[in-house]
């Protein structure tokens, strides 16, 4: 008499390869979450002493942004170091589908990262708490036209205090992930990636060497591009705080001041826009990784 083989083992669920995903990731950053809390640890002390002297007066850090966005692009790599994405016995001795299971560890890491950047708005949320600042920013802001050499009447510039709204605390959750996203995509799409340090070298060689003046057109180009229009990564990452800042002339010394403040409207447009950025180029990028 003959027996049945065994059924197969039922294909885990969604909960139970995300819970192993992030108690994964969790133990593989453990080294990292310890110098990071070190180094706040020590910020938090050189803080608290700053405003007992009160020689510091804490404010927004806009200009912070790109370094929240540097470290999100380079988790993935934290993420992933330990999988070999591009090899076909490592996908086939999985219990589930490649690109499920690739966007449950993505979404893992995701998940990291925004307790990450929570802790981090919190933390500068209690600084502002206990210094007793709304921890807004003082500027120059320019009305009117100015001259083709950044000249401007002294009634032109006047003082404001910008504070930042709910917007600027939902932007660095925003700016993470799409940086993470990019990032992400990078790790899985890019087989070899230390080929593409070549890709820098030879535009930084030709920007030096610069042959009729194109390399330098083409980099001015790319910058407008990327950083500094409407849809560039300044909108998307502070409402466009850095394209706002000018080195302007009063009574002929110079100064910087704001022509215009950081707009909502700016940072939601250009949001919008990376982040189905990303979010095409993580979907191509996993698609290498498809079934056959």
């Amino acid at each position: 008499m003959q027996t049945a083989p065994p059924s197969p083992a039922p294909l885990p669920g969604f909960a139970a390869v995300f819970g192993e995903q992030l108690s994964v990731i969790g133990r593989s950053l453990r080294l990292e979450a310890m110098i990071l809390g070190a180094a706040f640890a020590l910020l938090t002390a050189l803080t608290l002493y700053e405003l007992s002297r009160g020689s510091m007066k804490p404010d927004f850090p806009l200009d912070a942004a790109f370094l929240l966005a540097t470290t999100a692009f380079v988790m993935p790599y934290a993420v992933w170091r330990d999988e070999k994405l591009f090899s076909h016995q490592h996908f086939a001795i999985l219990p589930v589908d490649r690109r499920r299971h690739i966007a449950i560890k993505t979404l893992a890491g995701a998940v990291w990262l925004g307790g990450a950047v929570a802790w981090i708005m919190l933390w500068l949320a209690m600084i502002g708490v206990i210094a007793g600042s709304d921890l807004g920013i003082d500027r120059y802001l320019v009305s009117g036209q100015i001259g083709p050499k950044g000249e401007i009447s002294p009634d032109q510039l006047r003082m404001v205090r910008w504070a930042p709204e709910t917007w600027n605390w939902i932007s660095a959750f925003t700016t993470a992930g799409v940086f993470y996203l990019l990032g992400t995509a990078f790790e899985l799409g890019v087989r070899y990636k230390l080929r593409w340090l070549a890709v820098p070298l030879v535009f930084f060689l030709l920007l030096a060497i610069n042959p009729l003046g194109v390399t330098q057109q083409l980099a001015e180009t790319t910058i407008e591009l990327l950083l500094v229009s409407p849809l560039g990564l300044d909108n998307a990452l502070s409402g466009g705080a850095e394209t706002l800042d000018r080195l302007v002339l009063v009574g002929g010394k110079e100064t910087t001041a704001w022509t215009g403040l950081p707009s909502m409207e700016n940072w939601l447009r250009a949001t919008t826009f990376w982040l189905v950025l990303s979010g095409g180029l993580f979907w191509l990028a996993a698609s290498r990784h498809k079934e056959a």
